[in-house]
């Protein structure tokens, strides 16, 4: 276990340093204005991704059994969705949000944005999570997958203000640990545990407006914590946050976020909590 930790600590030294250089040397596409206007790193959810793909690849060939399989498992969600989402940042169309926009101008214009490459890429990697996953059960596969696209795409639609998305995650992943509890023992928790941690620390300079972890982050991390509730919790449990993830799926069709925070007196105090907004 000792031996563990001490890989995942070495990981996430790599992957900072590795996401630092890329801003030094990068900074055209490592730099953005934030809400404010102020240049800040952004897609620093890279850090993430560059952590749990070299931990899980380091542990990966360790593990027994259901163990490998759901290191294999956490390597293609966080490296599939985290890509996907670093080529949105690096070269996304601005002009239009949300799936539907992106799925009209496809229709409408013939026009592929990376926002339609993000959907189907994403779909498709959360299948191949959901297949290594469940090898022998083609339904628990695609409720997998189902899962793993749907919790990455909604931690990706929270990601509007400073700490929003990291703290939706974190919130995510305790219930998820806490629901699966009495199911699994501790090595498939030791998966979730120090990248939930690493998100913690993301989430610490996020709120401050230091940095943003951009879609690349925000799929990531997402998929990670959906691959988390399809391996750990009970199948009712998964049923029910799939409900949950649909319709917050349709009501962000329709409504703001921003918005509907503000409008909210509680939602709006909460809110001033988990991040900066002036």
């Amino acid at each position: 276990m000792v031996a563990e930790w001490i890989i995942w600590c070495v990981c996430a030294a790599f992957g900072t340093l590795s996401y630092l250089a890329l801003v030094r040397k990068y900074p055209a596409s490592f730099r953005s204005p934030n809400f404010r206007g102020t240049s800040i790193p952004s897609s620093a959810g890279l850090a993430f991704v560059l952590t749990v793909e070299t931990g899980y690849a380091c542990l990966w060939p360790f593990g027994r059994g259901p163990e490998s399989s759901l290191l294999r498992t956490a390597f293609i969600a966080a490296v599939s969705f985290g890509l996907l989402g670093l080529a949105d940042d690096l070269y996304g169309d601005r002009s239009v949000g949300g799936l539907r926009g992106h799925f009209s101008k496809l229709i409408t214009q013939g026009k592929v944005t990376t926002g339609v490459v993000k959907a189907v890429g994403g779909a498709l990697a959360a299948l191949a999570a959901g297949v290594s996953l469940h090898l022998q059960s083609p339904q628990l596969a695609i409720l997998s997958a189902v899962l793993i696209a749907l919790t990455a795409n909604a931690v990706n639609l929270t990601d509007t203000r400073p700490g929003r998305s990291l703290s939706f995650s974190i919130v995510l992943g305790a219930i998820g640990l806490l629901t699966g509890c009495a199911h699994f023992q501790f090595p498939a928790y030791a998966a979730f545990i120090f990248p939930l941690l690493f998100a913690a620390c993301l989430y610490l300079f996020d709120r401050a407006g230091l940095l943003m972890i951009g879609d690349c982050g925000a799929n990531a991390i997402g998929a990670v914590i959906g691959l988390l509730w399809a391996a750990l919790t009970p199948i009712f449990a998964q049923l029910v946050f799939v409900a949950a993830l649909i319709w917050f799926h349709w009501w962000t069709e329709s409504h703001s976020l921003s918005r509907a925070i503000e409008s909210s007196a509680w939602l709006k105090r909460i809110d001033r909590h988990i991040g900066v907004r002036s």
